[in-house]
């Protein structure tokens, strides 16, 4: 008889345990554009009560997490160019921040493209700026005087050029680094229906 009401006191327990729920808007469709209709560029409408996007699972990805095309690893199809568009307009029944509608538009993806995603670490191609093999050559600069003048010319075809080597003293340097990046583990070109 006392191993049953153990077992009941540790089932109560369990059940104690607060429930944390996604938020969700109220009311969202999810659509994915045949391959042949016509395109037109990305479309991002934010208001307290909802969005309306139009664009790609990057495009989302990037408004929702905050990571650039760059930082994301997944499937090709996931930015452009890309025939795997879509169209999202979601609502809530009342104004939310728009860190929280970040989360509802996570909790979307998730749903209804089956998103799973974990974070991971990766090295990645990046400039270091660094010290030329003269030295560092800036000069002070003091509120008084008129600002400097810019540290690039422009060459006969327009395109800037920037001096730093020979201005500043420092130069950019390809190196690769570990950052952290967003891993697509699963994620479905078709939403399931709205």
């Amino acid at each position: 008889m006392k191993p049953a009401v153990a077992l009941l006191f540790a089932c109560d327990g369990i059940w104690a345990q607060p429930v944390t729920v996604a938020p969700a808007f109220d009311v969202a469709s999810v659509k994915r554009l045949p391959a042949d209709a016509p395109r037109r560029g990305s479309v991002h409408r934010v208001t307290p009560v909802g969005i309306d996007f139009h664009g790609t699972l990057g495009n989302f990805i990037q408004w929702a997490w905050g990571y650039q095309n760059w930082e994301v690893i997944g499937p090709t199809w996931r930015d452009y160019p890309t025939d795997v568009i879509y169209d999202i307009a979601a609502k809530t029944a009342s104004p939310v921040p728009e860190s929280q509608l970040k989360l509802m538009l996570q909790t979307l993806l998730k749903e209804r493209l089956g998103l799973a995603y974990h974070l991971g670490t990766r090295d990645l191609p990046v400039y270091a700026l660094v010290v030329a093999r003269n030295g560092p050559n800036l000069l002070p600069y003091f509120l008084d005087q008129p600002p400097p003048a810019p540290g690039r010319a422009i060459d006969l075809e327009g395109a800037y050029i920037w001096a730093l080597p020979a201005q500043l003293g420092l130069r950019l340097e390809p190196k690769t680094t570990p950052l952290e990046v967003m891993v697509i583990d699963r994620v479905e070109k078709d939403p399931t229906a709205n």
